[in-house]
């Protein structure tokens, strides 16, 4: 049904951390989705809602995701979607120190999937994406990691470091 709605491609959520704790969790309809996704003709990403609070957590968590994956032609990037969410990144040692972490930390989970040979790319809002107020989205373009920004509306008010732009929450 979603394919002959002219959808081409999706990302598909491969697990997360947990919010209370470093607790990696696989999510339980990913090999369900990844096989009906194929079946229908639908490209596939995957992505991992990350908690990492430091650049050690990150590339494990980009190691287990790419555990998960790596059984499957993956047609587009690997993707860390990274949120201020009040977890455990936020509240580890506060939102300020948290910003000025999230660039070091997507940066480590981005190498370490392009190191194994897999496209990456991070996933945040437009809130998230800024040199002073969270992610370095320019630095992470330059060291080649693609952006994919969601940004509610129909003009995008982000710097134009991006890849993709996810304009709305539906459809």
């Amino acid at each position: 049904a979603v394919k002959s709605d002219g959808v081409d491609y999706a990302f598909i959520r491969a697990g997360a951390t947990t919010s209370s704790s470093f607790e990696l969790k696989v999510d339980s309809k990913f090999d369900t989705n990844m096989e009906g996704s194929k079946a229908a003709g639908v490209a596939r990403g995957v992505y991992w809602y990350s908690q990492a609070t430091n650049e050690e957590e990150a590339v494990a968590e980009a190691k287990k995701l790419i555990a998960i994956a790596k059984k499957y032609d993956i047609e587009l990037p690997l993707v860390m979607d990274l949120e201020f969410s009040n977890g455990r990144f936020d509240s580890a040692n506060g939102s300020d120190y948290a910003k000025k972490r999230m660039t070091s930390v997507a940066d480590a989970f981005l190498s370490y999937c392009r190191s194994q040979g897999y496209p990456a790319a991070i996933y945040l809002s437009t809130s998230l994406a800024g040199s002073t107020t969270g992610v370095d989205t320019t630095s992470l373009a330059n060291n080649s990691h693609e952006v994919w920004v969601a940004h509610y509306s129909s003009n995008l008010s982000a710097s134009s470091d991006y890849t993709m732009w996810q304009f709305t929450s539906t459809g």
